[in-house]
């Protein structure tokens, strides 16, 4: 979703209780992680009532799960490492989120015959430098305001 305003939409999400999305302060564009039953669309519900009461302006989009055998390895590698440096970046480590996409490079890095670090192609001292766009999803939903 695209928003008005990065800082009042990350208010919104707190004030929500979303914990488990992307906020893009470069392009205002924030994505939202598995919503797909009527729990978590209440609370979606939550944050437009959060994000007009504070008058911010957004764009919403539905995106479909693109399933794991539609994309080559490279694609798949390429996301998951882009993704799990975001989620630094943004000081994320330990929430769900996260921890679901170590588990999917530790378990692709296995299936490749090599280490995580060799897959994510950096030192473990190292840290990511930049936020880069993403969003492809493998086999989990993706709602995209």
């Amino acid at each position: 979703m695209e928003v008005s305003d990065s800082e009042g939409a990350f208010q919104a999400l707190k004030e929500s209780g979303i914990a488990e999305f992307t906020l893009n302060e470069s392009n205002n564009v924030l994505t939202l992680f598995k919503f797909n039953d009527e729990t978590e669309l209440g609370v979606l519900n939550k944050l437009k009532e959060n994000l007009d009461g504070r008058n911010i302006q957004y764009t919403a989009k539905t995106r479909e799960s693109i399933k794991s055998e539609y994309i080559t390895s490279e694609e798949r590698k390429s996301f998951l490492t882009t993704l799990r440096g975001n989620l630094i970046n943004e000081g994320k480590e330990g929430t769900k989120l996260y921890n679901k996409v170590l588990s999917t490079i530790n378990r692709d890095a296995e299936a490749l015959g090599i280490s995580p670090n060799e897959y994510i192609q950096v030192d473990v001292s190292e840290q990511p430098s930049s936020s880069q766009g993403l969003f492809y999803s493998f086999n989990c939903p993706i709602f995209s305001l």
